[in-house]
């Protein structure tokens, strides 16, 4: 990218008009990978924001749009990461489409090692959670 471009991005990011989500490299598989190699894919990602843009552009939203299933370890490594929510996709069908009708996209995602018990690290809330509707032109969490 030209400088111009570069520090165009910069500006928009740093007057809250652009955010990033995520912040990691890439977007990390859910299924086959362990929780290092999450780690410094988020590492490396977030250490190119902090060198390029600064610490105001730290992403506090998950992302994960495009993995084949979802695992509750990406909600409690979101919260350990700061994040205060998170949006998801790859939700089956029928499940979506309920939550839809039920007003139910946006929900608090618990661990099923820690249903009930506040007693780990970072634990006192789960994770905002808003599955991604096709249409509804809104990705908040």
């Amino acid at each position: 990218q030209t400088e111009n471009t570069k520090e165009s991005v910069k500006r928009l990011v740093l007057n809250g008009q652009l955010e990033f989500v995520g912040g990691g490299w890439v977007m990390n598989d859910e299924a086959s990978v362990d929780v290092h190699q999450i780690i410094n894919q988020y590492t490396a990602g977030h250490q190119w924001i902090l060198q390029n843009i600064g610490e105001e552009a730290i992403p506090t939203t998950g992302w994960a749009i495009d993995p084949f299933g979802h695992s509750s370890a990406m909600a409690w490594a979101h919260r350990e990461m700061g994040f205060d929510g998170m949006v998801i996709n790859r939700v089956h069908d029928k499940l979506k489409t309920s939550w839809n009708k039920e007003q139910k996209l946006e929900f608090a995602w618990d661990r099923p090692w820690n249903m009930g018990n506040r007693s780990c690290l970072n634990d006192s809330e789960d994770m905002n959670t808003r599955e991604r509707w096709e249409g509804d032109g809104m990705l908040t969490h």
